[in-house]
């Protein structure tokens, strides 16, 4: 795969990768802190392509400390982290990284939000209002989302189910964050999510062989394909042709560094992980 080739393999997903199609934060300028907005981007042009960085220790930390005391757990905080940022340089403070009260009515009045955009914005701007006022958050409100079909889908009664997703009658589907509902990922058909699966099981003989954690690993494998890090995650795949060719170029690295001696084990093994 080339160095930026997109990780999904469709480019419809370009600027829904994690759920989230708002401008880099890197490239926010630094003087952006309107009372309210006026002159604000049309959130459908941005992305978030460009993000290839953890977000601020302190506002992971903050986040992190928000949810700890509010009860919620089961949630991406990294993700969280990212939108934070965001949401603070459009209207906040980078200092303390917190934001003023009115910063919901503002989202409210953004265009070009889709509703689980817009919904998700909200709730990450009260976490951090709530934590710099003292006080606990509620948990994310259900929200729908769209599937490549068209089709609006919710996970409304998906609770109690054995394996909770975000279900279409079309036959695409992606499980979602307990504690919040947030998607893992993006739908896909059983053919795409059973590729994912795959991935998975190269991707831990991969980090055994760079004799790294899983979590860690994700920093050498985003290098490896070429993508940005927020964008290396399985569960964006939705092409099996796309899943064969990530496949193909990790078992090409666990036999470079089996054939210098470097890894674990001596002799190169296939992935046997398809039939």
């Amino acid at each position: 795969m080339s160095a930026h080739r997109q990780f999904t393999g469709a480019s419809a997903h370009a600027e829904t990768a994690l759920a989230v199609s708002w401008y880099s934060v890197c490239n926010v300028p630094l003087a952006i802190n309107p009372n309210p907005p006026n002159k604000a981007i049309p959130i459908k042009e941005l992305d978030m392509s460009n993000v290839n960085y953890l977000p601020p220790k302190a506002l992971r930390r903050l986040l992190s400390d928000q949810c700890q005391q509010s009860g919620i757990d089961g949630v991406d905080v990294l993700l969280y982290a990212v939108i934070g940022e965001w949401l603070c340089r459009r209207y906040g403070s980078t200092e303390d990284w917190s934001l003023p009260e009115e910063a919901v009515t503002w989202l409210a009045a953004e265009s070009g939000f889709k509703e689980d955009q817009r919904v998700k914005a909200t709730y990450i701007a009260k976490l951090i209002c709530d934590y710099h006022a003292g006080r606990k958050s509620a948990h994310c409100p259900i929200f729908t989302i769209t599937c490549d079909c068209g089709r609006q889908v919710s996970r409304k009664g998906q609770d109690a189910h054995r394996y909770p997703m975000y279900r279409c009658i079309c036959g695409r589907s992606c499980g979602y964050h307990k504690g919040d509902g947030w998607p893992l990922g993006l739908m896909a058909d059983r053919e795409a999510r059973r590729w994912r699966g795959i991935l998975h099981q190269a991707y831990d003989q991969l980090c055994e062989q760079w004799r790294i954690d899983n979590k860690r690993g994700y920093v050498k494998l985003a290098a490896l394909l070429g993508v940005p890090l927020h964008q290396c995650h399985f569960s964006l795949v939705v092409e099996v042709n796309r899943a064969k060719e990530i496949r193909n170029i990790m078992q090409e690295e666990i036999d470079r560094i089996q054939s210098e001696g470097q890894g674990v084990g001596g002799v190169s093994q296939q992935l046997s992980l398809v039939p």
